[in-house]
């Protein structure tokens, strides 16, 4: 399959990414063009085809880094495309469910989804939530929300105390209880 194929079945989920990733492997005409491309500053390498061999493929968010990447190479060599994407869908719908109180970890977000497969926002805010269990209150981040996920079971967390008065700037103290391992985990966060 030619380059451009590959690079356009891909953005129509026309290719899987199992698919994808024996091309990056094997196929010379799409490396070279991947080579050949020049890598974005975010990116950090020195071509497109060096990042693409550094990421994991399999997650949704680096699938939709992909696409993204796809275009932009299809759209400067004007070829057209079809970008109806399931993908972007799903990944729209698990971005709207997340509460502001839970980490973005699209890993395990990715995995609650392929596991319940919820049609609605609604759904998979419920779902969130039976996951991310709150003994009480949920957390009051001072920074981006870190709860712990251990073995691929968020701990519930327990509780936030104020510890400001032992430090110099506004700083809580995040209490999170692993079930699995009875072991309490303590998170510290200062602004």
């Amino acid at each position: 399959m030619k380059a451009i194929e590959i690079l356009k079945n891909f953005v129509e989920e026309k290719l899987s990414t199992e698919e994808l990733e024996m091309a990056l492997s094997s196929n010379q005409e799409l490396i070279s063009l991947l080579e050949n491309t020049k890598a974005k500053p975010y990116m950090n390498s020195n071509s497109t085809y060096e990042y693409l061999i550094s990421q994991d493929l399999t997650s949704l968010d680096a699938k939709l880094n992909l696409m993204d990447i796809f275009r932009e190479i299809l759209d400067y060599k004007h070829i057209s495309y079809s970008s109806n994407s399931t993908t972007e869908k799903i990944f729209d719908l698990i971005f709207e469910a997340i509460p502001i109180w839970i980490p973005a970890d699209m890993s395990y977000l990715n995995s609650l989804y392929d596991k319940y497969k919820p049609k609605t926002v609604t759904t998979f805010k419920k779902i969130i939530k039976e996951h991310f269990i709150c003994m009480d209150k949920h957390p009051k981040w001072l920074q981006e929300p870190d709860w712990p996920i251990i073995d691929n079971i968020p701990a519930m967390f327990l509780g936030q105390l104020d510890i400001s008065k032992l430090k110099h700037d506004t700083t809580y103290l995040y209490i999170f209880w692993d079930k699995k391992t009875d072991r309490y985990i303590e998170l510290i966060q200062s602004l």
